[in-house]
């Protein structure tokens, strides 16, 4: 059994921490810049539009809206990135499609992969994909992308996806692990709660170089963080019983958590549980931990978190609101949705924080 980490946050002990998380973005409600005469769904409504992950490139960030209600004309959009003095550039900028309006071109150059109808079930919700590349060296060099595996959470057939891309083959892992707990089915957020039965969302995959590679899971509707070796995943279809699957407990959290990511510079897992408001930072194995932000304006749930390669390994997280547009209270006067970096490196925040506010035990 894995080390169970248990966090207990006091306000008095870590509210200096906000000052660091620097806005890159924010919105109201995200808006598109649709070109005039573009054909778009009777039922869009921005109130309905909600960010559920972002990737940061060297010029433009993009971002995810899938349509967990009718009517976004995109589902993967990008902004131009801002860099260096942030308030210069546009805070609110309108979403662009990717790679363009023309849907056409979604194709070209891209390689078609059909999963067999048991990998990819019919009410399958895939949230989160990682790419494990067989040919990255320790230092973060990459290949040509021919020889990855790419893992892939899927939240409603609780498992794990997995494609071979140089056998191109597909299969799915599952394990009780990777289920809804019922005990955890329902979230507080900033006065407002609402029930979700979701499994298996986030996925982190640890850094490269590392004597076992490993892949750290969670379910939304759960307080817990497991791991499972690479060697599992890459072996092809489990043919004995799933919970054979060699799945370890990691840790226990303080409330449920969508994101998951590992910041390579150190291997530290950062995960953000949504009740308190904050982000997370634990090195596994280690008594190394700390609680880098708290806000409870500004972090009310997170639902991606990255250690950005393209900006020195800095973390980034997008914040949603969820709660209120799940609840249908989301109100377009007020921001809802940011994109934001923290600035100061987590080595030099305190990493040793008063037993009130962390217990570690094993």
């Amino acid at each position: 059994m894995g080390t169970r980490l248990l966090l207990f946050f006091l306000l008095s002990a870590i509210s200096y921490v906000s000052a660091e998380l620097e806005i890159v973005n924010q919105w109201s409600l995200l808006s598109y810049e649709i070109p005039y005469g573009f054909p778009t769904h009777k039922d869009y409504n921005p109130e309905n539009t909600v960010s559920t992950g972002f990737e940061v490139g060297w010029e433009r960030v993009f971002i995810t809206t899938p349509r967990l209600w009718a009517g976004n004309p995109a589902t993967l959009a990008w902004i131009p990135r801002n860099k260096g003095d942030y308030a210069s550039g546009s805070v609110s900028p309108p979403l662009q499609a990717y790679p363009s309006w023309d849907l056409r071109y979604l194709y070209t150059g891209i390689r078609s992969i059909t999963f067999p109808p048991e990998v990819l079930r019919l009410n399958t919700l895939l949230t989160n994909i990682i790419l494990d590349d067989l040919n990255e060296d320790a230092a973060g060099g990459y290949g040509n992308c021919d020889n990855i595996f790419a893992y892939m959470s899927d939240s409603t057939n609780p498992g794990i996806l997995v494609y071979d891309s140089r056998n191109d083959r597909a299969w799915r892992l599952s394990h009780p692990a990777m289920f809804p707990d019922p005990d955890f089915g329902t979230y507080s957020v900033a006065g407002e709660s609402f029930t979700l039965m979701d499994g298996i969302i986030g996925l982190a995959l640890s850094p490269p170089g590392t004597s076992t590679r490993r892949v750290y899971f969670e379910a939304f509707a759960s307080n817990r963080i497991y791991t499972i070796p690479v060697s599992a995943l890459r072996a092809g279809p489990n043919q004995g019983d799933d919970a054979d699957l060699p799945v370890s407990l990691l840790g226990t959290k303080s409330s449920q958590a969508a994101p998951l990511a590992v910041d390579n510079r150190d291997g530290s897992l950062i995960f953000s549980p949504v009740s308190e408001t904050a982000i997370a930072s634990w090195v596994p194995g280690s008594t190394e931990h700390t609680l880098p932000r708290y806000s409870p304006e500004l972090l009310q749930f997170p639902l991606d978190i990255r250690s950005v390669d393209r900006d020195s390994g800095t973390i980034w997280v997008i914040t949603t609101r969820f709660q209120k547009f799940f609840k249908k209270t989301v109100s377009n006067k007020e921001i809802n949705i940011r994109l934001m970096r923290i600035t100061k490196p987590i080595d030099e925040v305190v990493r040793s924080l008063s037993n009130n506010s962390l217990l570690l035990k094993k």
